[in-house]
C-alpha cells in the first residue's frame, strides 16, 4: 500500500500525518471532495484505491470521532515506528480492527 508508505514516511514524497488525517476526515464529513484530497496530496491512481479503503473505514464506523482519533494516533506512532507500528502488516491489521 503505497499511500500508507507515504503517510508513515517509508516512501517519498512523505505525506504530513496530521494534515492527511484532517483531509481524510474533511472528505468523510463531506466538507471537501475526493478530487480535492487527491489533488492536495498528489495521490496516484494506485494510491487512490487505498484512500478509498481508508475512507470506507471512516464511513463504516458508527463512532467516526473515535475512528478519526485512533487512525491519526496509529499514523503518528507508525511515522516514528513506535509501539510495534513499524511494519505495514501490523498497521493494516490495526486499522482493520478499528470498530
Amino acid at each position: 500500500m503505497a499511500l500508507l508508505d507515504r503517510v508513515i514516511g517509508t516512501q517519498e514524497p512523505k505525506l504530513p500525518v496530521h494534515q492527511f488525517c484532517a483531509a481524510l476526515r474533511e472528505w468523510s464529513d463531506g466538507a471537501v471532495t475526493r478530487v480535492q484530497v487527491i489533488s492536495a496530496f498528489d495521490i496516484s491512481v494506485e494510491e487512490a484505491i487505498e484512500l478509498d479503503w481508508l475512507r470506507s473505514k471512516y464511513q463504516a464506523s458508527l463512532k467516526q470521532d473515535v475512528i478519526a482519533s485512533v487512525f491519526e494516533g496509529i499514523m503518528a506512532l507508525a511515522e516514528r515506528g513506535l509501539l510495534g507500528y513499524d511494519n505495514k502488516a501490523t498497521i493494516i491489521a490495526r486499522i482493520n480492527s478499528i470498530g
